[in-house]
């Protein structure tokens, strides 16, 4: 049986795992869990529907991935698929953040940070979602306490060994945003 038979069996089975990884493969994501090269037709449409029907059984990564795209919309062929709304995107993040999504998480404190989706800018809230997402290993908020760190902001003073303590340890894990940071500093990873 193919792959791609096999994910949309899993998927038509109802479980919001394997309604998910469908989802993502609608949507085009090359990181699906099918693998890459997966015989899927692109329907972003398809996918974003699927997306909700996986968020509404109660799937973390499904919540995060629609708060998503209601922080930043979705648009096809001039139709708007998801509307966008950050109040609505909060909502879902915070959902998605209970069930243990890390990005989540982060995205938290990124709407304290810039005050988004109705929230008040708050930095040493910010700090605080950044630090409990990196404490579970996500790879996004060491980035962003690395950058807290070498500002001085959400409360704390600037500290240079921290922030590139904190950024090495999200290279490492794969953050290129921190690999570039570094580099911006003149040092390796």
């Amino acid at each position: 049986m193919s792959r791609r038979r096999c994910g949309c069996c899993a998927a038509q089975g109802g479980t919001p795992e394997a309604i998910f990884a469908l989802a993502l493969l609608r949507m085009g994501d090359h990181q699906a869990p099918f693998g890459r090269g997966a015989a899927y037709i692109v329907d972003q449409i398809e996918g974003a529907r699927l997306i909700r029907l996986a968020a509404e059984r109660g799937y973390a990564p499904a919540q995060s991935r629609l708060a998503l795209l209601h922080q930043h919309g979705l648009v096809v062929n001039g139709e708007t698929i998801v509307t966008e709304d950050e109040a609505e995107a909060l909502r879902l993040y915070r959902l998605a953040a209970a069930g243990g999504d890390l990005f989540a998480l982060n995205s938290i404190g990124v709407f304290h940070e810039q005050g988004l989706g109705g929230l008040a800018r708050d930095d040493a809230e910010a700090l605080r979602h950044y630090r409990l997402a990196a404490a579970r290993g996500d790879d996004i908020a060491m980035f962003n306490l690395g950058r807290f760190a070498l500002e001085g902001r959400g409360g704390q003073p600037p500290d240079r060994d921290a922030g590139i303590a904190w950024h090495r340890q999200a290279a490492r894990a794969g953050n290129l945003g921190s690999g570039l940071a570094l580099r911006a500093l003149g040092l390796d990873w």
